[in-house]
């Protein structure tokens, strides 16, 4: 009877531990995008709306395919938008006015990319 026991007990942690040791964690949550951007210039109080677009490419950002657009909220120089539910991994942003568009991008033309990690929040201020 004590054998059965202390069987039944190895069994019954074993399969607690097999439990707390599964696939779905942290890692596999997704990660949201929150963005300020400012617009400057005399004409940034004309500008009545604007949009957010995501690319998760650096070539899908220079060829403007296929998007994840969010509106834009606030203006007229100071706008942002956040965006929810993303996978985790690099993005790349495009903010989209009347006027044209402003692309987020580094010191050298180069398209600058924005590591959003699981679970968390990645924050990007931008002026154009």
């Amino acid at each position: 009877m004590r054998r059965l026991l202390r069987h039944f007990t190895t069994l019954a942690c074993a399969a607690l531990l097999a439990g707390c040791a599964s696939d779905t964690g942290p890692s596999d949550a997704p990660g949201a995008l929150h963005a300020e951007i400012t617009l400057a210039g005399a004409s940034a109080d004309q500008v009545r709306a604007g949009e957010l677009r995501l690319y998760g490419s650096a070539s899908d950002f220079e060829d403007e395919v296929a998007p994840r657009r969010t509106p834009l909220e606030g203006g007229p120089a100071a706008w942002r938008a956040t965006v929810a539910e993303l996978a985790p991994g690099t993005y790349y942003l495009r903010a989209c006015f009347d006027f044209g568009c402003g692309d987020y991008r580094t010191e050298t033309g180069a398209p600058r990319p924005i590591a959003v990690t699981a679970g968390r929040t990645t924050e990007v201020t931008a002026a154009f």
